[in-house]
């Protein structure tokens, strides 16, 4: 399949430069990249040690970009109906978002509320003061009544902005 064919191109390209000088970033590249094949072709299972590797080479006080495969991670396992493992990696999120940004915490939130959405669980009320915090930091305008549908109007309401963003810097 197309997956695989990608997958196996990037890694025969990987064992012809593997000696790069900075090892770890060029892991954590290949992961990325081997990941989101997989996410492409909607193979979560095949995707999960992967998501998981690229948080193992990563630290959230370093990291740009360290809460993406969580959020990835949480999704991936949700996909499959491994909604406690789910649940697990929300929770470890949820207690490194001191060193996260108000997008990070917002892209977790939109996993948990999917997860929520699909797993039937209750929604935690502790983490109203997280939305709340969201909605007041980045200049939302929605008020904080359903915390899940209020999860999803943020969401999109960021979307709406990074398109018109996007325009805008296009012209």
């Amino acid at each position: 399949s197309d997956y695989e064919n990608r997958i196996s191109f990037v890694k025969e390209q990987a064992e012809k430069v593997r000696e790069f000088p900075e090892a770890d970033i060029f892991e954590k590249n290949l992961n990325s990249f081997i990941t989101h094949c997989y996410l492409d072709a909607e193979k979560h299972t095949e995707a999960i040690p992967y998501l998981k590797k690229e948080v193992d080479l990563s630290t959230p006080e370093k990291d740009q970009f360290y809460f993406l495969p969580i959020g990835l991670l949480i999704r991936s396992f949700r996909k499959t109906g491994e909604f406690s493992r789910a649940f697990k990696w929300n929770e470890k999120a949820i207690g490194l978002f001191e060193h996260a940004s108000s997008f990070d915490k917002l892209n977790v939130l939109k996993e948990y509320a999917k997860l929520i959405r699909d797993s039937g669980e209750a929604f935690n009320w502790a983490y109203k003061a997280i939305i709340k915090e969201l909605i007041d930091d980045l200049g939302f305008t929605e008020k904080l009544e359903d915390p899940i549908e209020t999860i999803y109007s943020i969401d999109n309401t960021h979307r709406i902005w990074n398109k018109k963003l996007g325009e805008i810097v296009l012209k």
